[in-house]
């Protein structure tokens, strides 16, 4: 059990305890809601592909989904069997908070392989706070000519510090109060991506 981990004297963090921290969001909770991002992004891209069955072979959509590395993995290796298209996979990667806890500057880590031009790009992120980082993706893809960007995030934090300019994720798993997670993919201090479920930082 994780409480069990934390109190242990090989913790890596031993700043984290049961006191402290909390179970957020269940593996269980965490599922119900990517099949529900998974329902709504295969109805609208299904659709996509329907309208141009027609059409000839040069002309029919073609789709990329951007994982943005590393929050966003867990998450997008669960959602990516229960899409239903065709699809290619990249990933991105972006860094602004480090070990800190205020972001600073954009740097890009890595850039996506496959020539965006004219394609049906799909970002997938682990969760929108701010929403700078995620808006500058959503810029980034804007400028290689794509023929439409969409964004899915599994949380949407629901946070006073969101810039008014932000982008709006066209696909939310659930929402979050404005506090510190870790778990299922998402780190604290670089461990406990591979926790099931999404846990709390109470207080700091």
């Amino acid at each position: 059990m994780f409480d069990t981990l934390i109190d242990t004297p090989f913790s890596p963090t031993p700043e984290l305890t049961h006191k402290n921290t909390h179970k957020l969001i269940s593996h269980e909770q965490l599922q119900s809601a990517i099949a529900n991002i998974a329902d709504s992004i295969n109805r609208d891209y299904l659709s996509l592909f329907s309208n141009s069955s027609n059409s000839a072979k040069e002309d029919r959509p073609e789709v990329v989904l951007l994982c943005v590395m590393n929050g966003a993995m867990v998450f997008c290796s669960h959602l990516l069997p229960l899409l239903q298209f065709p699809l290619q996979f990249d990933s991105l990667q972006v860094s602004r908070y480090g070990n800190k806890d205020k972001g600073g500057e954009l740097r890009w880590l890595k850039e996506s392989d496959i020539d965006l031009g004219n394609k049906h790009v799909l970002i997938v992120d682990d969760l929108i706070d701010e929403g700078a980082s995620l808006t500058e993706v959503v810029a980034y893809c804007n400028s290689k000519a794509v023929r439409s960007t969409k964004v899915a995030v599994l949380l949407n934090k629901k946070t006073q510090r969101r810039l008014a300019d932000s982008i709006v994720p066209d696909y939310i798993g659930l929402d979050i109060p404005d506090e510190f997670i870790f778990g299922f993919g998402i780190d604290y201090k670089n461990f406990y991506r591979n926790l099931l479920d999404i846990y709390s930082v109470k207080s700091r």
